[in-house]
């Protein structure tokens, strides 16, 4: 069995879900899904906005399992049973250092593409986002193979329903999502005003575009208003722990 822990918001879950999904069908392995976080932590970045297991409200047929220390600690092989008791005990003294590196247990939560993502071993414990192209594109490691559907449990309700039909009413579309709060607070990250997104939504109209929905996330209110005189559907009906 390989474990993958789930984290995050909404977007997180679903990729990370994507990628589990994808070494299931590649490999032949049984996955599953640790959900503790949500049971000890459960919060954003900045320690502010609550994170709901929200991945509960699509059809998922992946195990969801709750792992402590006891139980990673059962799971592991051998070898990477007293790597992990050793490397908690050296984090514990703050000499992280010199922590052992695992095999079995992969951590990539600091990285987003590593080649390593791609040859995860049987019998694993594994962490990380797995947001980027690289792993959806055409040319990289899932590029032949077909993303998983995502299915609701309930039906859209009456708005959402007229969204989708703006959507399929036309040949392309794109979503602008905005997301300041949390990660504004995170120093490598670019933080870009209204006059990027504006100039981006001026040349997606331009080229590709028929149809463009805005949605917002945290403290994105400001920069939203900024945008309110450009020709937008704002996509404001879910949120507040109904975000679907």
């Amino acid at each position: 069995m390989v474990v993958f822990e789930l984290v995050g918001g909404l977007g997180n879950q679903l990729y990370i879900y994507s990628f589990a999904k994808m070494i299931e069908k590649r490999y032949g392995y049984k996955v599953a899904l640790d959900v503790s976080w949500y049971d000890r932590h459960g919060i954003d970045c900045d320690g502010r906005e609550a994170r709901d297991l929200e991945l509960l409200r699509f059809e998922n047929d992946l195990e969801l399992v709750n792992f402590n220390h006891l139980k990673m600690i059962r799971f592991l092989p051998f070898g990477d049973k007293i790597r992990y008791v050793f490397n908690k005990i050296m984090g514990k003294l703050r000499l992280s250092r010199l922590c052992l590196t695992p095999k079995n247990y992969l951590d990539f939560s600091q990285i987003a593409y590593s080649p390593k993502m791609l040859e995860i071993p049987d019998n694993s414990y594994v962490k990380g986002y797995f947001g980027s192209y690289k792993l959806y594109s055409k040319t990289g490691f899932v590029g032949d193979m077909e993303i998983p559907q995502f299915r609701l449990k309930t039906p859209m309700n009456d708005e959402n329903l007229a969204m989708l039909a703006k959507i399929n009413n036309c040949k392309n579309s794109v979503a602008l999502h905005i997301r300041r709060g949390d990660y504004a607070n995170i120093h490598q990250y670019a933080k870009l005003g209204a006059t990027y997104y504006k100039r981006a939504i001026e040349l997606m109209r331009e080229k590709i575009a028929e149809q463009m929905a805005l949605s917002g996330a945290n403290s994105s209110l400001n920069l939203a208003t900024n945008l309110q005189n450009v020709p937008l559907n704002r996509a404001n009906i879910n949120g507040g722990g109904s975000r679907i």
